[in-house]
């Protein structure tokens, strides 16, 4: 499963992972423009994102059972892009 969700400033992935998954399993690589995250080798999310976000303000975490979550803090806000003429994604 793989949901989204993004507000002014940030962007959540939820992502489900197996239910013995742990944090040695996931591996998480992010940068400006690009997300990545593989459970045991296998891709779960590849993406080359369409507006930078802050690699030191993000984070990612296991909730409950084989919930893995991401938090991906916007580089510029949404309503500052706006501004600029530049459309962001819709919230959902």
């Amino acid at each position: 499963m793989l949901d989204w969700f993004q507000t002014e400033e940030e962007i959540i992935i939820y992502l489900t992972v197996s239910a013995n998954a742990d944090t040695h399993h996931v591996q998480y690589k992010l940068k400006s423009t690009y997300l990545e995250v593989r459970e045991r080798g296998v891709s779960l999310i590849q993406a080359h994102l369409p507006h930078p976000v802050q690699v030191d303000g993000s984070n990612w975490q296991f909730g409950e059972q084989t919930l893995c979550t991401l938090l991906l803090q916007l580089a510029v806000p949404c309503n500052a892009l706006s501004q600029l003429g530049i459309t962001c994604c819709d919230t959902y």
